[in-house]
Protein backbone atom coordinates (compact mmCIF):
# COMPACT_ATOMS: atom_id res chain seq x y z
CA UNK A 1 0.00 0.00 0.00
CA UNK A 2 2.82 2.01 0.93
CA UNK A 3 4.10 2.05 -2.90
CA UNK A 4 0.75 3.63 -3.59
CA UNK A 5 0.06 6.28 -0.76
CA UNK A 6 3.82 7.51 -1.40
CA UNK A 7 2.66 8.91 -5.31
CA UNK A 8 -0.83 9.68 -3.89
CA UNK A 9 -0.09 13.49 -4.09
CA UNK A 10 2.27 13.35 -7.26
CA UNK A 11 -0.04 13.45 -10.24
CA UNK A 12 1.95 12.72 -12.85
CA UNK A 13 1.61 15.66 -15.44
CA UNK A 14 -0.85 14.25 -18.59
CA UNK A 15 1.46 13.22 -21.64
CA UNK A 16 -0.38 15.51 -23.50
CA UNK A 17 0.07 15.29 -27.94
CA UNK A 18 3.62 16.02 -29.61
CA UNK A 19 4.72 18.23 -31.90
CA UNK A 20 7.29 15.80 -33.19
CA UNK A 21 5.76 15.71 -36.91
CA UNK A 22 6.06 12.62 -38.87
CA UNK A 23 8.25 11.82 -41.42
CA UNK A 24 7.85 14.14 -44.38
CA UNK A 25 4.42 15.25 -43.64
CA UNK A 26 3.78 19.16 -45.24
CA UNK A 27 0.99 20.39 -42.44
CA UNK A 28 -1.59 23.05 -44.02
CA UNK A 29 -4.60 22.94 -46.08
CA UNK A 30 -7.39 20.68 -45.27
CA UNK A 31 -10.52 19.68 -47.23
CA UNK A 32 -13.18 21.67 -49.39
CA UNK A 33 -15.17 23.04 -46.01
CA UNK A 34 -14.13 24.18 -42.78
CA UNK A 35 -11.32 26.13 -41.75
CA UNK A 36 -7.90 24.52 -42.26
CA UNK A 37 -6.25 23.26 -39.29
CA UNK A 38 -3.55 21.73 -37.68
CA UNK A 39 -3.43 19.07 -34.85
CA UNK A 40 -0.45 17.69 -33.85
CA UNK A 41 -0.39 14.42 -30.85
CA UNK A 42 -1.77 11.31 -30.07
CA UNK A 43 -4.90 9.40 -30.46
CA UNK A 44 -6.51 9.74 -27.40
CA UNK A 45 -9.94 7.11 -29.04
CA UNK A 46 -11.59 5.69 -32.14
CA UNK A 47 -14.94 6.12 -33.94
CA UNK A 48 -12.94 7.61 -36.94
CA UNK A 49 -10.22 9.22 -34.56
CA UNK A 50 -9.83 11.21 -31.78
CA UNK A 51 -6.67 14.04 -31.66
CA UNK A 52 -6.34 16.76 -29.30
CA UNK A 53 -9.66 16.08 -27.60
CA UNK A 54 -11.21 16.65 -31.53
CA UNK A 55 -12.94 14.20 -33.59
CA UNK A 56 -11.47 13.51 -37.54
CA UNK A 57 -13.26 11.76 -39.51
CA UNK A 58 -11.05 9.55 -41.77
CA UNK A 59 -12.64 8.37 -44.71
CA UNK A 60 -11.30 10.23 -47.52
CA UNK A 61 -7.94 10.78 -45.28
CA UNK A 62 -4.25 9.46 -46.79
CA UNK A 63 -3.22 7.63 -44.08
CA UNK A 64 0.51 6.98 -43.81
CA UNK A 65 2.36 4.52 -40.75
CA UNK A 66 5.97 4.41 -40.33
CA UNK A 67 6.62 5.26 -44.37
CA UNK A 68 3.30 3.04 -45.88
CA UNK A 69 0.21 3.46 -46.59
CA UNK A 70 -1.69 1.70 -44.31
CA UNK A 71 -5.53 1.25 -43.10
CA UNK A 72 -6.97 2.98 -40.03
CA UNK A 73 -7.40 -0.19 -38.32
CA UNK A 74 -3.75 -0.06 -37.54
CA UNK A 75 -3.42 3.07 -36.11
CA UNK A 76 -3.28 2.53 -31.82
CA UNK A 77 -4.49 4.66 -29.44
CA UNK A 78 -1.40 6.50 -28.15
CA UNK A 79 0.76 6.68 -31.37
CA UNK A 80 2.03 10.64 -31.37
CA UNK A 81 1.00 11.46 -34.90
CA UNK A 82 0.19 14.72 -37.44
CA UNK A 83 -3.27 15.15 -38.68
CA UNK A 84 -4.27 18.07 -41.50
CA UNK A 85 -7.36 18.98 -42.08
CA UNK A 86 -10.77 21.22 -41.73
CA UNK A 87 -12.94 21.61 -38.36
CA UNK A 88 -15.94 22.71 -38.19
CA UNK A 89 -16.82 26.38 -36.14
CA UNK A 90 -17.00 24.30 -32.53
CA UNK A 91 -13.54 22.95 -33.21
CA UNK A 92 -15.04 19.41 -31.81
CA UNK A 93 -15.39 17.76 -35.37
CA UNK A 94 -13.34 18.01 -38.45
CA UNK A 95 -11.87 16.17 -41.78
CA UNK A 96 -8.67 14.72 -42.39
CA UNK A 97 -7.08 15.33 -45.48
CA UNK A 98 -3.85 13.66 -44.31
CA UNK A 99 -3.03 11.13 -40.83
CA UNK A 100 1.23 10.72 -40.73
CA UNK A 101 2.42 8.77 -38.24
CA UNK A 102 6.14 7.98 -37.74
CA UNK A 103 7.60 6.64 -34.61
CA UNK A 104 10.08 7.88 -32.61
CA UNK A 105 12.13 4.83 -31.99
CA UNK A 106 11.97 0.84 -33.57
CA UNK A 107 14.87 -0.81 -32.51
CA UNK A 108 16.52 -3.11 -29.65
CA UNK A 109 16.47 -1.94 -26.20
CA UNK A 110 19.99 -1.32 -25.48
CA UNK A 111 19.60 -0.27 -21.66
CA UNK A 112 17.33 -2.16 -19.29
CA UNK A 113 14.93 0.14 -17.58
CA UNK A 114 15.45 1.88 -14.37
CA UNK A 115 12.92 2.73 -12.33
CA UNK A 116 12.64 6.33 -10.86
CA UNK A 117 9.88 8.38 -8.12
CA UNK A 118 8.10 9.57 -11.47
CA UNK A 119 8.50 5.92 -13.58
CA UNK A 120 10.76 4.18 -15.67
CA UNK A 121 13.83 5.07 -17.85
CA UNK A 122 15.12 2.60 -20.56
CA UNK A 123 17.32 3.15 -23.89
CA UNK A 124 16.76 1.92 -27.59
CA UNK A 125 18.68 3.07 -30.51
CA UNK A 126 20.78 5.54 -28.40
CA UNK A 127 17.55 7.35 -27.18
CA UNK A 128 16.94 7.67 -23.25
CA UNK A 129 12.75 6.93 -23.08
CA UNK A 130 11.15 7.62 -20.04
CA UNK A 131 7.60 5.84 -19.31
CA UNK A 132 4.59 7.37 -16.86
CA UNK A 133 1.25 6.62 -15.86
CA UNK A 134 -0.32 7.57 -18.78
CA UNK A 135 2.31 5.09 -20.80
CA UNK A 136 -0.02 2.59 -23.08
CA UNK A 137 2.20 -0.93 -23.74
CA UNK A 138 1.75 -2.96 -26.48
CA UNK A 139 2.31 -7.04 -26.75
CA UNK A 140 4.30 -5.86 -23.27
CA UNK A 141 3.04 -6.08 -19.30
CA UNK A 142 4.72 -2.94 -18.15
CA UNK A 143 8.09 -1.35 -18.32
CA UNK A 144 9.42 -3.64 -16.30
CA UNK A 145 9.11 -7.06 -18.01
CA UNK A 146 11.20 -5.26 -21.04
CA UNK A 147 14.45 -6.96 -21.65
CA UNK A 148 17.85 -6.08 -23.30
CA UNK A 149 17.73 -7.75 -26.31
CA UNK A 150 14.23 -6.84 -27.28
CA UNK A 151 13.19 -5.11 -30.30
CA UNK A 152 10.19 -2.28 -29.22
CA UNK A 153 8.40 0.18 -31.24
CA UNK A 154 8.54 4.14 -29.43
CA UNK A 155 6.36 7.17 -29.66
CA UNK A 156 6.33 9.70 -27.42
CA UNK A 157 7.70 13.33 -26.81
CA UNK A 158 10.58 15.04 -27.13
CA UNK A 159 11.87 16.67 -23.81
CA UNK A 160 14.97 18.05 -23.36
CA UNK A 161 16.93 14.47 -21.93
CA UNK A 162 15.28 12.38 -24.25
CA UNK A 163 11.83 10.83 -24.66
CA UNK A 164 8.43 10.41 -22.33
CA UNK A 165 6.67 7.74 -24.19
CA UNK A 166 3.50 7.97 -25.45
CA UNK A 167 3.46 4.10 -26.95
CA UNK A 168 5.65 1.43 -26.18
CA UNK A 169 5.14 -1.89 -28.11
CA UNK A 170 7.15 -5.53 -28.36
CA UNK A 171 7.98 -5.82 -32.18
CA UNK A 172 8.78 -9.57 -33.18
CA UNK A 173 12.60 -10.27 -33.52
CA UNK A 174 14.42 -9.17 -36.67
CA UNK A 175 11.86 -5.94 -36.97
CA UNK A 176 13.89 -3.25 -38.94
CA UNK A 177 14.95 -0.15 -37.20
CA UNK A 178 13.56 3.66 -37.51
CA UNK A 179 15.10 6.63 -35.55
CA UNK A 180 13.29 10.11 -35.53
CA UNK A 181 14.71 13.18 -33.80
CA UNK A 182 17.21 16.63 -34.01
CA UNK A 183 20.40 15.83 -36.02
CA UNK A 184 23.74 16.75 -34.71
CA UNK A 185 27.44 16.17 -35.24
CA UNK A 186 26.83 16.05 -39.18
CA UNK A 187 29.78 14.74 -41.39
CA UNK A 188 29.59 13.83 -44.77
CA UNK A 189 28.58 10.39 -44.21
CA UNK A 190 27.40 10.24 -40.78
CA UNK A 191 25.12 12.15 -38.11
CA UNK A 192 23.70 11.30 -34.84
CA UNK A 193 20.49 11.11 -32.73
CA UNK A 194 20.84 11.10 -29.54
CA UNK A 195 24.34 8.68 -28.83
CA UNK A 196 22.95 6.66 -31.87
CA UNK A 197 25.28 7.23 -34.99
CA UNK A 198 23.51 7.00 -38.62
CA UNK A 199 25.31 6.40 -41.72
CA UNK A 200 23.67 7.80 -44.60
CA UNK A 201 26.19 6.97 -47.40
CA UNK A 202 23.72 4.64 -48.87
CA UNK A 203 20.77 6.13 -48.14
CA UNK A 204 17.94 7.92 -50.19
CA UNK A 205 16.67 11.22 -49.21
CA UNK A 206 13.18 12.38 -49.32
CA UNK A 207 12.05 16.07 -48.49
CA UNK A 208 16.11 17.03 -48.15
CA UNK A 209 16.32 20.99 -48.41
CA UNK A 210 18.24 22.15 -51.04
CA UNK A 211 21.31 23.48 -48.46
CA UNK A 212 21.01 19.46 -47.58
CA UNK A 213 21.59 18.20 -44.10
CA UNK A 214 22.14 20.37 -41.16
CA UNK A 215 22.33 20.24 -37.40
CA UNK A 216 19.25 20.78 -35.54
CA UNK A 217 17.09 19.39 -38.70
CA UNK A 218 14.45 16.57 -37.37
CA UNK A 219 14.94 13.77 -39.78
CA UNK A 220 13.29 9.97 -39.73
CA UNK A 221 15.92 7.54 -40.92
CA UNK A 222 15.52 3.78 -41.41
CA UNK A 223 17.49 0.75 -42.36
CA UNK A 224 18.65 -2.78 -40.93
CA UNK A 225 18.83 -3.13 -37.23
CA UNK A 226 22.23 -1.39 -36.11
CA UNK A 227 25.46 -2.72 -35.69
CA UNK A 228 28.30 -1.92 -33.82
CA UNK A 229 26.21 1.26 -32.90
CA UNK A 230 25.71 2.69 -35.98
CA UNK A 231 22.53 2.43 -37.67
CA UNK A 232 23.26 2.06 -41.86
CA UNK A 233 20.68 3.70 -43.28
CA UNK A 234 18.92 2.50 -46.74
CA UNK A 235 16.79 5.85 -46.20
CA UNK A 236 16.73 9.04 -44.79
CA UNK A 237 13.20 11.22 -44.51
CA UNK A 238 13.45 15.20 -43.69
CA UNK A 239 10.50 16.79 -42.15
CA UNK A 240 8.55 19.73 -43.77
CA UNK A 241 6.69 21.80 -41.88
CA UNK A 242 4.24 24.52 -44.13
CA UNK A 243 1.71 25.83 -42.44
CA UNK A 244 -0.31 27.43 -45.24
CA UNK A 245 -3.87 27.28 -46.18
CA UNK A 246 -4.24 27.20 -42.08
CA UNK A 247 -5.97 29.32 -39.85
CA UNK A 248 -5.08 27.47 -36.07
CA UNK A 249 -4.62 24.08 -34.73
CA UNK A 250 -3.68 22.86 -31.71
CA UNK A 251 -0.86 20.62 -30.07
CA UNK A 252 0.68 19.31 -26.84
CA UNK A 253 3.98 17.99 -25.57
CA UNK A 254 6.47 18.82 -22.91
CA UNK A 255 7.60 22.62 -22.05
CA UNK A 256 11.68 22.89 -22.33
CA UNK A 257 11.51 26.57 -22.19
CA UNK A 258 9.76 29.78 -21.23
CA UNK A 259 11.18 33.24 -21.47
CA UNK A 260 8.08 35.11 -20.89
CA UNK A 261 6.53 35.64 -24.28
CA UNK A 262 7.25 32.52 -25.98
CA UNK A 263 6.83 28.99 -25.00
CA UNK A 264 9.12 26.14 -26.28
CA UNK A 265 6.91 22.61 -26.61
CA UNK A 266 8.45 20.12 -28.13
CA UNK A 267 10.85 21.84 -29.99
CA UNK A 268 8.09 24.67 -31.12
CA UNK A 269 8.02 27.98 -30.09
CA UNK A 270 4.42 29.63 -29.17
CA UNK A 271 3.90 32.99 -28.45
CA UNK A 272 2.63 33.55 -25.11
CA UNK A 273 0.44 37.06 -24.83
CA UNK A 274 -2.05 38.94 -22.31
CA UNK A 275 -4.92 37.22 -24.09
CA UNK A 276 -4.06 33.59 -23.71
CA UNK A 277 -5.74 31.74 -21.49
CA UNK A 278 -5.01 29.08 -18.88
CA UNK A 279 -6.81 26.00 -17.60
CA UNK A 280 -5.88 24.07 -14.40
CA UNK A 281 -2.70 26.32 -14.23
CA UNK A 282 -1.04 29.81 -14.40
CA UNK A 283 1.59 31.47 -16.11
CA UNK A 284 3.94 30.97 -13.43
CA UNK A 285 2.89 26.77 -13.84
CA UNK A 286 4.71 27.41 -17.48
CA UNK A 287 8.10 25.52 -16.16
CA UNK A 288 10.40 22.88 -17.73
CA UNK A 289 8.92 19.23 -17.86
CA UNK A 290 5.37 20.72 -17.21
CA UNK A 291 3.02 19.17 -19.74
CA UNK A 292 0.42 21.13 -21.62
CA UNK A 293 -2.09 20.79 -24.64
CA UNK A 294 -1.98 24.50 -26.62
CA UNK A 295 -4.74 25.53 -29.00
CA UNK A 296 -3.43 28.26 -31.19
CA UNK A 297 -3.82 30.52 -34.31
CA UNK A 298 -1.80 31.08 -37.29
CA UNK A 299 -0.29 34.85 -38.03
CA UNK A 300 2.33 34.34 -40.66
CA UNK A 301 4.58 32.21 -39.69
CA UNK A 302 4.05 32.36 -35.73
CA UNK A 303 1.93 30.59 -33.67
CA UNK A 304 0.15 31.95 -30.90
CA UNK A 305 -2.10 30.03 -28.09
CA UNK A 306 -4.85 31.30 -27.11
CA UNK A 307 -5.22 28.97 -24.60
CA UNK A 308 -2.62 26.24 -22.52
CA UNK A 309 -4.46 23.83 -20.44
CA UNK A 310 -2.03 21.56 -18.03
CA UNK A 311 -2.96 18.06 -18.64
CA UNK A 312 -2.57 14.98 -16.36
CA UNK A 313 -3.74 11.32 -15.53
CA UNK A 314 -7.49 11.80 -15.12
CA UNK A 315 -9.24 8.70 -16.27
CA UNK A 316 -12.77 7.37 -15.11
CA UNK A 317 -12.65 4.43 -12.98
CA UNK A 318 -14.86 2.07 -11.23
CA UNK A 319 -14.33 -1.04 -8.47
CA UNK A 320 -16.16 -3.50 -6.83
CA UNK A 321 -14.30 -5.79 -4.47
CA UNK A 322 -13.63 -5.97 -0.86
CA UNK A 323 -11.33 -3.98 1.63
CA UNK A 324 -7.50 -5.41 1.86
CA UNK A 325 -6.10 -2.21 4.09
CA UNK A 326 -7.18 0.97 5.77
CA UNK A 327 -5.65 3.88 7.67
CA UNK A 328 -8.35 6.05 8.17
CA UNK A 329 -8.44 8.18 5.21
CA UNK A 330 -7.77 5.80 2.58
CA UNK A 331 -8.64 2.82 1.67
CA UNK A 332 -6.64 -0.29 -0.32
CA UNK A 333 -7.81 -3.26 -2.76
CA UNK A 334 -6.23 -6.03 -4.17
CA UNK A 335 -3.92 -5.56 -1.19
CA UNK A 336 -0.82 -5.88 -0.84
CA UNK A 337 0.76 -2.90 -2.93
CA UNK A 338 -2.84 -3.12 -4.81
CA UNK A 339 -5.05 -0.14 -5.75
CA UNK A 340 -4.89 3.06 -3.58
CA UNK A 341 -8.67 4.58 -2.85
CA UNK A 342 -8.42 8.66 -1.88
CA UNK A 343 -11.44 10.60 -1.47
CA UNK A 344 -12.87 13.69 -3.08
CA UNK A 345 -13.50 16.97 -0.67
CA UNK A 346 -17.41 16.06 -1.68
CA UNK A 347 -17.26 12.30 -2.15
CA UNK A 348 -20.37 10.41 -1.42
CA UNK A 349 -20.30 7.72 1.12
CA UNK A 350 -23.56 5.21 1.36
CA UNK A 351 -24.58 2.31 3.27
CA UNK A 352 -26.06 -0.41 1.37
CA UNK A 353 -24.62 -3.73 2.93
CA UNK A 354 -27.35 -4.19 5.96
CA UNK A 355 -25.20 -2.30 8.79
CA UNK A 356 -27.74 0.17 8.18
CA UNK A 357 -24.44 3.17 9.01
CA UNK A 358 -26.71 6.52 8.55
CA UNK A 359 -23.54 8.21 7.62
CA UNK A 360 -20.96 6.29 6.62
CA UNK A 361 -17.43 7.96 6.54
CA UNK A 362 -14.23 6.66 5.64
CA UNK A 363 -12.95 5.77 9.43
CA UNK A 364 -15.85 3.87 9.35
CA UNK A 365 -14.63 0.93 6.86
CA UNK A 366 -13.19 -1.88 7.52
CA UNK A 367 -10.27 -4.60 6.54
CA UNK A 368 -13.28 -7.47 4.47
CA UNK A 369 -16.01 -4.89 4.05
CA UNK A 370 -17.18 -5.20 0.31
CA UNK A 371 -17.46 -1.77 -1.47
CA UNK A 372 -18.31 -0.54 -4.91
CA UNK A 373 -16.39 3.05 -5.85
CA UNK A 374 -16.57 5.43 -8.51
CA UNK A 375 -14.05 7.91 -9.60
CA UNK A 376 -10.85 8.98 -11.61
CA UNK A 377 -8.03 7.03 -12.11
CA UNK A 378 -5.10 9.75 -11.46
CA UNK A 379 -2.33 7.44 -11.14
CA UNK A 380 -1.18 3.81 -11.81
CA UNK A 381 -2.75 2.43 -9.09
CA UNK A 382 -4.21 5.23 -7.50
CA UNK A 383 -8.40 6.62 -8.49
CA UNK A 384 -10.28 9.80 -6.27
CA UNK A 385 -13.13 8.45 -5.12
CA UNK A 386 -16.60 10.26 -5.75
CA UNK A 387 -19.04 8.33 -4.47
CA UNK A 388 -18.89 4.54 -2.97
CA UNK A 389 -21.05 2.34 -1.63
CA UNK A 390 -20.25 -0.17 0.75
CA UNK A 391 -22.73 -3.62 -0.19
CA UNK A 392 -23.36 -6.84 1.22
CA UNK A 393 -20.90 -9.78 0.65
CA UNK A 394 -19.92 -11.29 -2.96
CA UNK A 395 -17.44 -13.37 -4.55
CA UNK A 396 -16.78 -11.62 -7.86
CA UNK A 397 -15.12 -8.14 -8.04
CA UNK A 398 -15.48 -6.00 -10.93
CA UNK A 399 -13.29 -3.10 -12.64
CA UNK A 400 -13.34 -0.72 -15.30
CA UNK A 401 -10.53 1.40 -16.56
CA UNK A 402 -8.26 2.29 -19.06
CA UNK A 403 -5.79 -0.87 -20.28
CA UNK A 404 -2.57 0.17 -20.40
CA UNK A 405 -0.95 -2.73 -20.49
CA UNK A 406 -1.55 -5.75 -22.88
CA UNK A 407 0.29 -8.77 -23.41
CA UNK A 408 -2.38 -11.88 -23.97
CA UNK A 409 -3.56 -13.76 -22.27
CA UNK A 410 -2.95 -10.99 -19.28
CA UNK A 411 -3.06 -7.51 -19.43
CA UNK A 412 -3.27 -4.57 -16.18
CA UNK A 413 -6.39 -2.34 -15.26
CA UNK A 414 -5.35 0.31 -12.64
CA UNK A 415 -1.69 -1.95 -12.15
CA UNK A 416 -3.39 -4.76 -11.16
CA UNK A 417 -3.01 -7.86 -13.12
CA UNK A 418 -5.81 -9.56 -15.13
CA UNK A 419 -5.76 -12.75 -16.58
CA UNK A 420 -7.80 -14.58 -18.97
CA UNK A 421 -8.11 -17.91 -20.17
CA UNK A 422 -10.10 -20.63 -22.10
CA UNK A 423 -13.36 -19.53 -20.63
CA UNK A 424 -13.79 -16.13 -20.70
CA UNK A 425 -16.06 -14.27 -22.74
CA UNK A 426 -14.85 -11.09 -24.65
CA UNK A 427 -17.50 -8.25 -25.48
CA UNK A 428 -17.20 -5.25 -27.41
CA UNK A 429 -18.41 -2.14 -26.79
CA UNK A 430 -21.92 -2.86 -28.65
CA UNK A 431 -22.21 -6.25 -26.27
CA UNK A 432 -21.38 -8.26 -29.10
CA UNK A 433 -19.22 -11.32 -28.39
CA UNK A 434 -15.23 -11.25 -30.21
CA UNK A 435 -13.01 -13.45 -30.16
CA UNK A 436 -9.68 -13.66 -27.96
CA UNK A 437 -7.67 -12.20 -30.74
CA UNK A 438 -9.97 -9.32 -31.51
CA UNK A 439 -10.03 -8.25 -28.10
CA UNK A 440 -6.11 -8.08 -27.58
CA UNK A 441 -5.52 -6.37 -30.82
CA UNK A 442 -8.19 -3.59 -29.50
CA UNK A 443 -7.73 -3.57 -26.35
CA UNK A 444 -4.75 -1.80 -25.50
CA UNK A 445 -5.23 2.22 -24.44
CA UNK A 446 -9.42 1.59 -24.59
CA UNK A 447 -11.34 1.40 -21.15
CA UNK A 448 -11.90 -2.22 -20.29
CA UNK A 449 -14.55 -3.38 -17.85
CA UNK A 450 -13.61 -7.04 -16.19
CA UNK A 451 -15.44 -8.90 -14.12
CA UNK A 452 -14.03 -12.11 -12.34
CA UNK A 453 -12.71 -13.45 -9.11
CA UNK A 454 -9.19 -12.34 -7.61
CA UNK A 455 -6.52 -13.74 -5.49
CA UNK A 456 -4.80 -10.94 -3.91
CA UNK A 457 -3.85 -8.57 -6.77
CA UNK A 458 -4.74 -11.10 -9.45
CA UNK A 459 -8.13 -11.00 -11.44
CA UNK A 460 -9.03 -14.18 -13.07
CA UNK A 461 -11.91 -12.53 -15.77
CA UNK A 462 -15.33 -14.53 -16.36
CA UNK A 463 -16.02 -11.82 -18.71
CA UNK A 464 -13.76 -9.00 -20.21
CA UNK A 465 -15.31 -6.38 -22.32
CA UNK A 466 -14.11 -2.93 -24.12
CA UNK A 467 -16.20 0.12 -23.62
Amino acid sequence: MNRHLNTTRRLLAGLGLALSLAAGTVLGGGGATGTGYVAWGSIDDFGSIFVNGIEFFTDTADIRINGERRPEGDLRIGMVLAVNGTVDATETRGQAASVVYAADAIGIVDRAPTFTADGAEFGVLGQSVRTGARTIFGNVIGVGSLRIGDVVEVSGYRTATGLLASWVERKPAGASAQVKGPIADVTASTFTIGTLTVNYAGATFEHLPASGLAAGMTVVARGPLPAGGTLAATEVEAIATDLSGSEGGSTSGVVTAFDGTSIQVSGQALQVTAATKFKDGTLADLVPEATVKVEFAIVGTTLVAKRIEFTRLNAPAEVTAQVTATDGTTVELFGPDGVTLTFAERARLEDRSGAKERNLKVPDLRVGDRISVRGNQVDEAVVVVDRLERTRPGALVTVGARALSIAAPDFTLLDTLVRTTAETAYVDENGAAITAEAFFTRAPGHKISVTGTAVANVITAAIARIE
